[in-house]
């Protein structure tokens, strides 16, 4: 165990108790001579290595909290005019599609509004995680400016950008790290990169 009080008293009301229960336990899974090891800062921090993704996953209950609220309060991205122009096109594309075209486009503005959310946090608690998302962002964009440059269909391009930040999420963060979060805030990045140019479809004609 750790204990990260500068004083001992709670060390010997612990073993104290330890050796009342050894007494009355059977002892099927403990060794009758077992003693606590006690730990304090100075040892914690000499055994352990403690980096940015340690503390980040510590920190990550109350990062996840924001970025829930963000989802659940509805926080947008701001109005991008690319953004906005880039899903009229798909819907223009797409006559009889308009009323699921818009349901995408408030989803990944929405979504938008929760990866802002973890970038802001990120940059305010963890400089070399933040710096990470960025670099996966440079990347992202070339990738999307890649894919941009092929005959995707707008659709299909959008699906193969989302399986991408997916990926990088989940290098970041691991796979457990943002939680069910992990999808909502990729698909923000993706909307972001709809919004800022790197995914681009009009000029292709594809889909038409």
């Amino acid at each position: 165990m750790v204990s990260w009080f500068e004083s001992h008293r709670v060390v010997g009301p612990l073993n104290a108790s330890l050796d009342k229960y050894k007494v009355a336990s059977d002892c099927s899974y403990v060794d009758p001579t077992a003693q606590l090891t006690v730990w304090g800062p100075h040892d914690l921090s000499t055994q352990c290595a403690v980096d940015d993704y340690t503390l980040f996953r510590v920190e990550q209950h109350a990062l996840i909290n924001k970025v829930e609220q963000a989802v659940a309060a509805g926080t947008l991205a701001p109005r991008a005019v690319d953004f906005e122009a880039k899903f009229d096109d798909l819907c223009a594309r797409r006559t009889d599609r308009k009323s699921a075209i818009e349901s995408l486009r408030s989803h990944f503005r929405s979504s938008w509004g929760a990866a802002l959310t973890l970038d802001n946090e990120l940059a305010a608690t963890s400089v070399r995680m933040h710096r990470l998302l960025e670099e996966a962002r440079i990347q992202a964009a070339v990738s999307a400016r890649l894919k941009s440059a092929t005959s995707l269909g707008p659709e299909e391009l959008i699906e193969k950008m989302r399986e991408m930040m997916v990926e990088r999420f989940f290098e970041l963060f691991g796979e457990n790290g943002l939680g069910p979060l992990t999808r909502r805030v990729a698909d923000g990045e993706v909307g972001r990169l709809i919004g800022d140019c790197p995914v681009e479809w009009r000029s292709t004609g594809a889909g038409t």
